[in-house]
């Protein structure tokens, strides 16, 4: 690993409150399982969601990343204009993300209580 690699880590990895605030023109919103589910043109970023690829299969493409600091590979061939979604198995570390992507001018959305949500939402049949 070169010394600019573990910087970019400890970025993307410092907690939320030393995060930048969003850059002019971005957006981070959160959304619910239902708002998900009717939003398939969306990239889903999955921060370590075993499986990721079948349980949001129908959305325009999946990124399942290990921890955060591997979404630095992806975010340089990410279009800032693409909206995306991130969610995580409980919420917590995407929401992090979701603030340091706004940062970078990327349109975020953020699913609120993540895959346990998500799986609970399937189960109730929720309704957006």
């Amino acid at each position: 690993m070169k010394p600019s690699d573990s910087a970019a880590a400890l970025a993307w990895n410092a907690p939320a409150a030393t995060d930048p605030p969003p850059a002019e023109g971005a957006s981070y919103r959160e959304i619910t399982p239902a708002e998900l589910r009717s939003m398939p043109s969306l990239l889903v970023v999955a921060l370590k969601v075993p499986r990721a690829e079948d349980i949001f299969r129908g959305f325009r493409a999946v990124l399942s990343l290990g921890c955060s600091r591997e979404m630095e590979q992806h975010v340089e061939g990410l279009d800032p204009a693409a909206p995306l979604a991130v969610v995580c198995p409980d919420g917590e570390h995407s929401g992090r993300l979701a603030l340091r992507l706004a940062a970078r001018g990327y349109t975020v959305y953020h699913v609120a209580g993540g895959l346990r949500e998500w799986h609970f939402c399937n189960r109730q049949a929720c309704s957006a």
